[in-house]
């Protein structure tokens, strides 16, 4: 006879922390460096993935889902016990997108939050996501001189139950940008009768980390 294992909240995460350096060229060619410490669930589910099939998971999670990103190499570092997160090293660049002298950057990378995961209109049976959530990525990209930028405004969103945070903040110093997203999910079980107010906020969740960020080239 087998028993069910509920997941608890506070014990262990599903938890990513992404630092990312850059720098923009003036024609709009990010060169970067990403660090991607895994730990916890994301540990064994992400050393799975790499083990399986290596292209497949830097396509899936490091290029197919950011438009004119390339992977340019790729180091994973194994982790010598349980207790030390998996290491991943990337070395990319991106080509953002220019019209008329601007440049678009959307931010959003590395999440895993890029769509929103729930379509459907209706939802019958509940939603289990297993375990708690918690993606946390610094992006700061050296942009060239003269360069200027739109900053959007910070914003924190909490849903209904306090059980989900995403946040968003914008820097612009010295010649830096710099991204903060991070997010927060204690919740791992939610019932059907809860999933239309679990659709809209992952709605405006995602549509606010996929914000672009306008930048207007030096002339």
């Amino acid at each position: 006879m087998f028993n069910i294992i509920k997941i608890s909240p506070g014990i262990s995460y599903y938890k990513n922390v992404t630092t990312i350096k850059g720098i923009m060229d003036a024609k709009g060619l990010i060169t970067a460096e990403a660090n991607v410490k895994s730990f916890d669930y994301a540990r064994q589910i992400r050393l799975d993935a790499v083990k399986k099939d290596r292209r497949k998971f830097i396509n899936e999670n490091f290029e197919r889902p950011y438009e004119g990103l390339g992977v340019d190499s790729f180091l994973v570092v194994p982790p010598e016990s349980d207790s030390v997160p998996l290491e991943q090293f990337i070395r990319y660049k991106q080509q953002l997108n220019e019209s008329g002298g601007f440049v678009f950057l959307n931010a959003n990378l590395f999440t895993g939050l890029e769509k929103n995961p729930f379509s459907s209109s209706v939802r019958f049976t509940n939603v289990n996501f297993g375990f708690p959530y918690n993606v946390i990525v610094e992006e700061k990209i050296k942009l060239p001189e003269g360069v200027k930028v739109e900053l959007p405004e910070d914003k924190v969103l909490v849903s209904n139950d306090n059980n989900i945070q995403a946040v968003r903040q914008v820097r612009f110093e010295g010649g830096e940008l710099t991204v903060l997203n991070r997010f927060t999910q204690t919740t791992t079980l939610v019932t059907a009768d809860a999933y239309k107010g679990m659709k809209e906020f992952y709605k405006e969740m995602t549509d606010m980390l996929n914000e672009q960020i306008v930048l207007k080239l030096p002339n």
